[in-house]
């Protein structure tokens, strides 16, 4: 990826999966005219990833109103994409990129030394205590997600998970969707 701004061509042509084993053009994540909030997570089985989809499920309800579209793309199989969305009740749409074409053109970091922290306990003991758990690893245990909120190629937020549960706060993304939809309307 060569700038935040050229994001979607980064996508162009990567295959995603949603839960029913159907394939997207991973650009067509954020297609022009609509808001769209996606969060990419570390893999299904991943508990912080579980707490960032309960996140991004209060961003809907917040938002669906207003017509924000909410999407996670994670690795894995479809099959585990569909398990997740029922395990968790997810309100938006699944996908997987199981071959972790999309983490590498947005640049998603993906390293050993983001699991070695201190912190990393800290926060694991948190979701334990939210009622989250973990479950079995699909894909690359070292890959960190993040969130993009957009609305076609124009980009409003594109956080990069530093470390494992180091997501962006539930309220930037709310915020990052209030002027996605401003935006929006000051064009109409």
């Amino acid at each position: 990826m060569t700038g935040e701004a050229s994001f979607r061509d980064s996508l162009l042509g990567l295959k995603i999966f949603d839960t029913n084993g159907e394939v997207f053009d991973a650009a067509s994540l954020f297609p022009s005219g609509q808001c769209n909030a996606v969060a990419w997570l570390r893999h299904f089985g991943c508990v912080f990833c579980k707490q960032l989809a309960a996140e991004m499920a209060q961003v809907y309800k917040q938002q669906e109103n207003l017509g924000v579209r909410i999407a996670v793309v994670g690795q894995g199989s479809w099959q585990d994409a569909r398990n997740f969305k029922a395990e968790i009740n997810f309100p938006g749409d699944v996908y997987t990129d199981p071959e972790l074409k999309t983490y590498e053109a947005l640049e998603f970091t993906r390293s050993v030394k983001s699991f070695l922290q201190p912190s990393l306990l800290v926060r694991a003991y948190a979701a334990f205590r939210e009622g989250l758990h973990q479950g079995p690893i699909q894909g690359k245990a070292f890959q960190n997600g993040g969130v993009i909120v957009a609305n076609g190629d124009k980009l409003f937020l594109l956080y990069k998970d530093p470390a494992p549960g180091k997501h962006v706060s539930t309220q930037h993304i709310i915020l990052s969707c209030n002027a996605c939809i401003e935006d929006s309307q000051s064009q109409k």
